[in-house]
């Protein structure tokens, strides 16, 4: 007969990671290790390629500072700043994804490029448009 009590489960319980800090993806060991380890401290599996996300817990540090208004696990918005509770999945102000990929948007001067897939008309005889893209009038060559 077992209780309840003596049951012991399987799964390791895992703590909020510090900055810097990074969790063994494997399932059966979890192991928080630090931002050096290249491989997993316990079982020896590669530490996983970072990839630039959306959200970021804000940390102790900052929780600290707000005097009670956040939590540690809370996250910060990278798009728009916005500090969000650690239950919302997606951003309350801009609804960015709090696990999404973070997307680069390489717009000309630094800004954010909206279009997708813009094509640029090429073209090879500048004589045949005006200053503001018009086509010009041809003119007929009188023959002497």
């Amino acid at each position: 007969v077992s209780t309840a009590s003596n049951v012991v489960s399987a799964v390791p319980q895992r703590r909020a990671l510090k900055d810097g800090e990074w969790a063994c993806l494997d399932a059966k060991c979890a192991y928080i290790n630090s931002d050096r380890s290249r491989v997993c401290e316990r079982c020896g599996k590669a530490k996983p390629r970072s990839k630039n996300r959306v959200g970021r817990e804000i940390g102790k540090d900052a929780a600290e500072k707000s005097k009670g208004l956040f939590a540690a696990e809370d996250w910060a918005c990278t798009k728009c700043g916005n500090v969000n509770w650690a239950r919302r999945t997606t951003c309350n102000i801009c609804n960015a994804p709090k696990l999404g990929d973070l997307e680069v948007r390489t717009g000309y001067g630094g800004g954010y490029m909206d279009r997708q897939n813009v094509e640029y008309i090429e073209r090879e005889d500048d004589d045949e448009f005006d200053e503001f893209g018009r086509k010009k009038k041809r003119r007929k060559v009188d023959e002497v």
